[in-house]
């Protein structure tokens, strides 16, 4: 939403003066505070503006009485100063409706898409472009305005052709050629020559350039002070030096002109050009340079120069694509984790099962040997997808975690980036106290950690290097100590390594590892710390709040596995057939029946009643195992156990997240699906 500056209001409360009603009465009905519009360093949404000038048009008696008093205020000296000051040095009336459409409309009005465009002299074109619904009202301001602009500098009133649509405004602005100071020495003398009393018409020729002087030097004055309120850096620029400055020039980017901005105005940048162009400078900070506008100061042409600094805008832009790219990047991760999961239930199931019949038979040792390591690779690409799901999960769940868990997951998921940097040691309390966040952001934290430490170390290729991971209590915190024996950090990058974009490894580096990862601990109330260790290499330190539930963790019990017997009756809803399958010969001889979708596993219940317990799979290709769920009997619903392959946001996860039902996360082997079995069965 576009807001406007509050310095706008002076206009309203000369207005309310003007025409005989109070603030209060102009503010009555809207929601602002009137202390809020009259700070001038306020800045208030366009809907509220839009409401005074509709107000500010009623109690003033009309639509004539808003172009009435936009002719006005050019006429206030208070009002008028700035455009008086900037009118007063410009080479003809022409440019103050450039400098009005350039430097104080976007000044005023920021968001508003401002345009000018000179046809010839006295004939305008001014283009306004409202992102937002406009106020007639506005519209007949400004018209006035446009109007009596010329009355400011001794002219006639200009003709103004005005054309509005909704947010747009076009105005044709035409006015008569002024009669300059030139102009008007010249048709004296001319007379003079053609009159006895010529020594009579030179002294008060005299007199009038000597006024003229005066008014000259006062409008320089006028100007540097208008100029110098501006927020933004402003500068005059005369044969590529800087003739004058303001204070924001100075504070920003010092008493020189940068070369950059000086040949970028000397060979981008044609006086009267529409296009703004953008500047880098060596402090990597970007400045939006606004086209200049021609103005004789001391009597010779000078470009007037604005700088916005567009760092910050050009810094969120970069770091909306990239967590859009992220974001992307989660959902990939879940959707190829879901799918992955069933082929490897599939083939960790069958493993199972070829084990169970070597039980009892001939033993084959190179046999058990080989499906023993078939299993173990299937395991641990079942442990890199369910990283991969808890990595790519950016849902605002917090749960209670272990720090050991998290960093050995971490060392999972940056095992390609760290198998040939050197050795890895991981010293952990067992009683270090547990934290509160989410797994997913917390992981991604010490997995860009690792990473940086093996990218550092791998600069010093003659040295023997070691990764160091300490997990400590401090107080009521929990601190986890990232080292390497890299080069370190330069002292003097310390403070500007947590800047977002800055990257020590040029163009390779997006400047946003630390940045996001000191975000992500933030939220978490937690901190990075940097240092250089004496011995060389760095130190990233992660210190986060203990849970408030950090007491040591207790085992669970073992629980007996469901028996196997053909008594046992269990619904099986999968729409992977290989799946059902495979449950059927794990579970045999039980009774398994085995449905596809929720109207067959609704027909099994009515025709087959009594169930000892319900495997739902929770993504189905018609509907969800959840909407099965929903329907059940009430004798089975405590009877549930939900099967995933996947990652759950929104409604799904918070129902699943209710419900005290089982979650078992597939690949599980026949031992895990027993051992659930049993806590349903009893």
């Amino acid at each position: 939403m576009s807001d406007i500056s509050c310095r706008v209001f002076e206009f309203f409360e000369t207005g309310a003066a003007h025409y005989g009603y109070t603030l209060e009465q102009l503010v009555d009905g809207i929601d602002i505070e009137l202390e809020v519009l009259q700070e001038p360093s306020n800045r208030v949404p366009w809907p509220v503006w839009s409401q005074i000038c509709e107000r500010f048009e009623v109690l003033a008696g009309g639509p004539e009485c808003s172009l009435e008093w936009g002719r006005t205020i050019i006429d206030l000296d208070d009002a008028s100063t700035p455009t008086r000051a900037i009118g007063g040095a410009l080479v003809n009336t022409d440019l103050v409706y450039v400098a009005v459409a350039r430097w104080l409309g976007p000044y005023f009005f920021r968001s508003h898409e401002w345009r000018v465009e000179r046809l010839q002299p006295g004939h305008i074109i001014l283009e306004i472009n409202m992102p937002e619904p406009v106020s007639p009202a506005w519209w007949r301001m400004a018209e006035g305005s446009f109007i009596a602009i010329p009355l400011a500098f001794g002219g006639k009133p200009a003709q103004v052709n005005a054309r509005i649509d909704g947010g747009f405004g076009r105005f044709e602005i035409r006015r008569e050629a002024s009669t300059t100071l030139w102009a008007r020495t010249i048709a004296r003398i001319r007379a003079a020559f053609a009159a006895p009393a010529l020594l009579e018409e030179l002294a008060v020729l005299q007199a009038d350039l000597r006024s003229a002087l005066v008014e000259a030097n006062e409008s320089q004055r006028e100007m540097h002070r208008a100029l110098s309120a501006v927020p933004e850096p402003v500068a005059l620029i005369k044969g590529g030096k800087a003739i004058w400055r303001n204070d924001a020039w100075i504070r920003s980017l010092g008493p020189e002109i940068p070369p950059q901005v000086t040949l970028a105005v000397g060979a981008g940048a044609d006086i009267g050009g529409d296009e703004p162009f953008e500047v880098h400078l060596q402090n990597d900070s970007i400045y939006e340079v606004v086209p200049p506008v021609e103005i004789s100061y001391e009597g010779v042409p000078a470009a007037m120069v604005m700088l916005r600094d567009v760092t910050q805008a050009r810094s969120a832009g970069e770091r909306l694509r990239v967590a859009d790219r992220l974001a992307s990047l989660g959902t990939l991760a879940a959707s190829i984790g879901h799918e992955i999961n069933n082929p490897l239930q599939v083939a960790l199931g069958s493993l199972d099962l070829a084990e169970r019949d070597l039980d009892g038979a001939a033993d084959d040792a190179e046999l058990r040997s080989n499906l023993e390591s078939a299993t173990d690779g299937i395991r641990r690409a079942a442990a890199i997808t369910s990283d991969l799901l808890s990595f790519g999960r950016e849902d605002a769940t917090s749960d209670v975690l272990q720090m050991a868990n998290m960093v050995d997951t971490a060392l999972r998921l940056a095992g390609n980036e760290l198998r040939h940097i050197g050795s890895i040691r991981v010293t952990i309390d067992p009683q270090l106290p547990t934290v509160r966040g989410n797994a997913g952001r917390l992981i991604q934290v010490i997995v860009n950690l690792l990473i940086n430490a093996a990218q550092a170390m791998r600069e010093c290729p003659d040295r023997e290097h070691c990764i160091e991971i300490e997990g400590i209590p401090y107080g009521r915190q929990v601190r986890l100590q990232i080292r390497d024996t890299g080069p370190g950090v330069p002292p003097e990058l310390l403070r500007r390594i947590r800047e977002p974009f800055f990257s020590t490894k040029g163009q390779g580096g997006s400047g946003l590892g630390l940045a996001v990862c000191e975000s992500i601990m933030k939220d978490h109330g937690g901190s990075i710390e940097i240092s250089n260790l004496a011995d060389g290499g760095a130190q990233f330190e992660l210190r986060l709040p203990m849970s408030a539930c950090h007491l040591e963790l207790a085992p669970a019990p073992p629980v007996d596995g469901m028996a196997l017997e053909p008594s046992k009756r269990i619904l099986l809803v999968d729409d992977e057939p290989m799946i059902a399958t495979l449950i059927q010969a794990q579970l045999a001889p039980c009774d398994v029946v085995a449905c596809q979708n929720e109207a067959s596993a609704m027909e099994a219940i009515k025709g087959n009643g009594h169930f000892d317990a319900v495997l739902l799979d929770v993504m189905l290709l018609e509907g969800s195992g959840l909407d099965v769920a929903r329907r059940l009997p009430a004798e089975l619903q405590e009877r549930v156990i939900f099967m995933t392959g996947g990652v759950f946001e929104g409604e799904m996860l918070a129902e699943l997240s209710d419900r005290p039902n089982p979650v078992l996360p597939k690949p599980f082997t026949q031992g895990k699906l027993l051992e659930v079995l049993g806590e349903v069965t009893g």
